[in-house]
């Protein structure tokens, strides 16, 4: 009996510490992630259809690791984020004429220059904003997961990082700065905090922290995520959308008559009404995917907007659903305090899907899907940014930026 009450006096002091953000909680039948199955004839995004190439950097001390997001001025020039914090501007595209490396002819070499440090963060989406009335700015907005939303403006000499968006109005702390996009019509930052959990380094790499708190807080089922905007003007920052399963990719449409905010772990794309009789309010624009959500962009030209899927449903997380709640539940609990790679793991799988926001709701905006089925040529795609009918494809984990072409014209 001692020994009974010893060891439970001892996991009731090491709960705070195994979990700190409380154990999992239930989630509904109807809240779950749902998929659709995959076709496994439709490889459309494999290299072997000649649409999908890779830039990579000429020299083998650089790296595209990290660069979740991919950014065009309005002069059409690249930039990206990698997982050192360095915003890298990338040039001179030229085809790699190493055979054995650029067998299929799809690898380009690109010359990588760094234009600022971004500090100690890990740095997720971005958006460049030039102001035509003000010539000496060219702002790049991005997601610091660690520190919030932040700026620095690109035409300095040297480029300082400034802390724009950190806490709410209540003083509540912005965790997990996650994706951003900009209003062309107001300079509205739109941009979506993931979850209440802090994104802070633990003992592991960046990326893998970032990994991990994730699918804690799928593990968890709480929905704290939220889709938020920034007025430069007034320096504030209002809540858009709340009680969200993790947000993730943020998209404004064109006119930004709306926003779109992805809810990974629900595996939703939410639509939420800027203006018009449905100004205030939020619709399920997507749903029953093939994979999890992640990165979400719309072209400015054609309308149309592209989601990243990351990959397909996790199997073990198959299997818990079949349990009684309460078993399913104790055993997401006990999960979370399990070290990264024991966690449940998305199966292996990336896909684009192409859609039309203009439509209704129920997936009845689906235009086509482009897939890796098996992620053999690309996988773990987290962002999309569509750039003169090609799609530039960003990844957390890959060191090359893919690169589809919609218009099946050369690069």
């Amino acid at each position: 009996i001692f020994g009974v009450i010893v060891s439970a006096w001892y996991l009731k002091m090491s709960l705070p510490d195994l979990l700190p953000y409380g154990p999992a909680k239930y989630v509904p039948q109807d809240k779950r992630p749902q998929f659709s199955s995959i076709d496994p004839t439709n490889d459309s995004l494999c290299s072997k259809h000649g649409h999908l190439s890779k830039i990579v950097p000429k020299h083998k001390n650089q790296t595209f690791q990290g660069a979740e997001t991919i950014m065009f001025d309005q002069d059409g020039e690249m930039y990206v984020m990698t997982k050192n914090a360095d915003l890298i501007h990338v040039t001179n595209l030229i085809p790699d004429n190493n055979r054995k490396r650029n067998s299929n002819n799809n690898v380009w070499l690109a010359d990588v220059n760094v234009v600022a440090k971004l500090g100690l963060g890990k740095s997720l989406g971005g958006k460049i904003h030039s102001d035509s009335q003000k010539e000496k700015k060219k702002t790049l907005y991005f997601a610091d997961s660690v520190m919030g939303l932040a700026r620095l403006n690109l035409k300095d000499d040297r480029p300082k990082v400034e802390l724009v968006a950190t806490y709410l109005k209540d003083d509540t702390p912005l965790h997990f700065v996650d994706d951003i996009d900009i209003g062309t019509k107001t300079g509205h930052v739109y941009f979506s905090s993931a979850t209440d959990i802090p994104n802070y380094a633990r003992d592991m790499k960046q990326w893998q922290t970032t990994m991990y708190n994730s699918k804690i807080d799928f593990l968890r089922g709480k929905r704290t995520g939220k889709l938020l905007r920034y007025n430069p003007d007034t320096d504030e920052v209002d809540v858009l959308l709340d009680k969200i399963w993790f947000a993730n990719g943020v998209a404004v449409d064109k006119d930004e008559n709306f926003v779109l905010v992805v809810e990974t772990m629900a595996a939703r794309v939410l639509k939420y009404h800027l203006t018009g009789p449905k100004k205030g309010t939020s619709e399920v624009l997507l749903h029953n995917m093939t994979g999890y959500p992640d990165g979400v962009g719309c072209s400015i030209t054609s309308g149309l907007c592209y989601v990243a899927l990351y990959g397909s449903g996790s199997v073990v997380m198959e299997i818990l659903y079949t349990l009684p709640s309460i078993v399913e539940t104790f055993v997401r609990t006990l999960f979370m305090m399990m070290p990264l790679w024991i966690l449940p793991s998305a199966k292996a799988y990336s896909g684009i899907l192409e859609f039309d926001p203009y439509k209704g709701g129920d997936n009845n905006s689906e235009v086509r899907l482009f897939q890796d089925p098996t992620g053999k040529d690309i996988h773990s795609i987290t962002g999309v940014t569509e750039h003169s009918g090609k799609l530039y494809l960003g990844s957390i984990v890959n060191e090359f930026i893919g690169v589809y072409d919609l218009d099946q014209s050369t690069m």
